[in-house]
This record gives C-alpha cells, structure tokens and sequence, in this order.
C-alpha cells in the first residue's frame, strides 16, 4: 500500500535546510582559506567538492522515490524519455543561439558584457514546459527546492560584492566586465535565480527523480 501523499513543503523543507548548512559551510571554508580543492574561490566555484549542485541528484532521486512512494502515478519511462529531451533542448538551443549570435558571452580576450539574454530565458521556458510535461508534480517540487537552495546564495552574494570578500560568490566569469556594484550583483546572481533553478535542477533532478520512482515502483501493480 503507498504511504500517504507527500505535500510539496513537506518534502522541500528538510532538503533546504540541508542545502542551506551546504552553503554556510561552503562560504565558512572559503573565507577560512581551507582546503581550495574542497572549498575553491575561483569563479564559478572551481569545481570544489563541498558545494550545492551535487545536492541536486541526492535529492531529486528522493524526491521522485518519495512521490511515488505516496501513490503519485506517473508513466515513469515516458518523464525520464521528456527529462532527457529537456536537456537535450536546452543543450542544443544554447548552441544555436551562440552559434547565430542571438546570444553572445564574453570571452576574456574579449571582454564585455553578455547579450541575447532574453533569448536565454525563453529557451530556460521552453525547458521547464517540457519538464512539466514530462511530470509535473516532480518538476514543481525541484522548482521549490532549486529557488529555496539559491535564495541563499543570491543574499550571500550581495554581501561578498558589496564588501569584496574575495570569495567565488563575487568574482565574475572570465571576460565578463562590470561597471558598478549593483551590475556584478546582477550578473553574478541571474544564474542563480534562472538556470540553477529552473533547467539544472528540473532537469537533473527530474532524470534521477525517475530513476528514483522506478526503484520505489518496482513490484507495484498500478506501476
């Protein structure tokens, strides 16, 4: 028998917390100059271990396990088929537009600022349409969790930029170049109100919330 239905906080409100620890321990680190494999202030992160996107796939999987554990009936090989054609529209439309010039990103020998960026969220869109379509319940649940992980991470941001901490939180891409305070606070946290949100976590959380309800249904007769 499936356990009762999980409503949409209760299954974000202990992943965000969890996050929300990440993320203070992550700056802490930082700004402690620990271990810069672990705790990277290079741009972007550096691909330093103790971060917040890999939280993404731990709880994307319980996400979907838990839904489907509380009876959520969702064609499972049909969400993860849209999940992957998601990524797939997203990788290949950042491609075309960049390849076309609609959207152009700023190179370090040739700094600037980005341009095209409206294109930018009509393609992130388009993504969270076909992740909806793909499972919906799945998709508004990484929704919630993506902006309450980066909710924190815009504040941290604004007090790195607005005190220079030196951290990866206010150092901007390479090539791209800022005029005021408040422009490096925009362009830093865009990201981290529109793609870390809305096409990474919906659609990384979506293809392992899958595979996570495909392990919880196995053995199921309404599977």
């Amino acid at each position: 028998m499936p356990t009762s239905r999980p409503g949409l906080w209760s299954l974000v409100l202990v992943p965000a917390l969890v996050t929300l620890l990440v993320t203070g321990l992550r700056l802490y680190g930082e700004m402690q100059d620990w271990n810069p494999s672990l705790f990277s202030r290079a741009a972007g992160g550096g691909g330093a271990l103790v971060g917040i996107s890999w939280l993404v796939l731990l709880f994307g999987f319980w996400f979907g396990w838990r839904l489907r554990r509380g009876g959520e009936r969702v064609g499972i090989g049909r969400a993860l088929a849209l999940y992957l054609v998601a990524g797939g529209v997203f990788a290949g439309g950042v491609w075309a537009l960049t390849k076309f010039q609609f959207v152009v990103f700023p190179q370090p020998e040739a700094p600037g600022k980005p341009t095209g960026m409206p294109y930018m969220l009509g393609l992130m869109g388009l993504v969270v349409l076909v992740s909806l379509a793909a499972w919906p319940r799945l998709t508004l649940t990484l929704i919630a969790y993506g902006l309450l992980a980066r909710i924190p991470v815009v504040v941290i941001t604004w007090f790195a930029v607005q005190n220079d901490w030196g951290s990866h939180y206010d150092k901007l891409g390479p090539g791209v170049a800022a005029s005021t305070t408040m422009e490096k606070f925009l362009f830093l946290s865009m990201a981290q109100v529109t793609f870390w949100p809305f096409v990474f976590t919906t659609v990384a959380g979506g293809v392992v919330g899958s595979l996570g309800a495909a392990l919880a249904g196995k053995g199921r007769q309404d599977y």
